[in-house]
């Protein structure tokens, strides 16, 4: 006697994964998965979950990422921030508040 099994339809429905990175696509077949990590000297500590289940083995390629350039604030950008507690004359009379009564110039 010989046994007819049902072909399966063709179409397969993705599985959905759970991402709670936003960060992946929603089909679980993907087999590259970019993450974002830091060496501290002996491990790679990532900043985000992989999708992957426990004991997985996987390839990693190490590309160092470079840190954004932030802008350095120039002089009168930082002296702006400073808080000086000082008499509302301080600029005027600041050989007398510096010095006590003694000019810059007197020796």
């Amino acid at each position: 006697m010989k046994t007819v099994y049902k072909k399966k339809s063709g179409v397969k429905k993705p599985r959905t994964v759970k991402d709670t990175h936003g960060l992946y696509s929603a089909k679980a077949s993907a087999k590259t998965q970019v993450i974002e990590a830091v060496y501290d000297g002996r491990v790679f500590l990532p900043q985000q979950s992989p999708m992957l289940k426990a004991n997985t083995r996987v390839r990693i390629t190490v590309e160092q990422v470079k840190a954004k350039r932030t802008r350095k604030k120039s002089f009168l950008e930082t002296a702006r921030t400073i808080k000086i507690n000082a008499p509302a004359d301080f600029s005027t009379n600041v050989d007398e508040y510096l010095y006590q009564g003694k000019s810059f110039d007197a020796g």
